[in-house]
């Protein structure tokens, strides 16, 4: 079962799920609370890379609007 393409498409889903909270997570301890358009547009991510080059961008940003204008 563990190799079925189903099998591996929940855990994908789910994985993305997870670091799509993390780094909301990140953004609020960091830049307060977040505009719901941006939670939706993070949400929407569906590319693990680029959840992980904005990991690495939030690090990095010094305020939320640079931040904002490289996603």
């Amino acid at each position: 079962m563990r190799e079925s393409w189903v099998y591996q498409e929940i855990l994908d889903k789910g994985e993305l799920q997870g670091e799509r909270r993390m780094i909301l997570r990140q953004l609020t301890q960091k830049f307060g609370e977040l505009p719901a358009d941006f939670v939706q547009k993070i949400e929407s991510i569906t590319d693990s890379e680029r959840l992980e080059r904005l990991g690495l961008l939030v690090l990095q940003a010094d305020d939320f609007d640079s931040l904002r204008a490289q996603i």
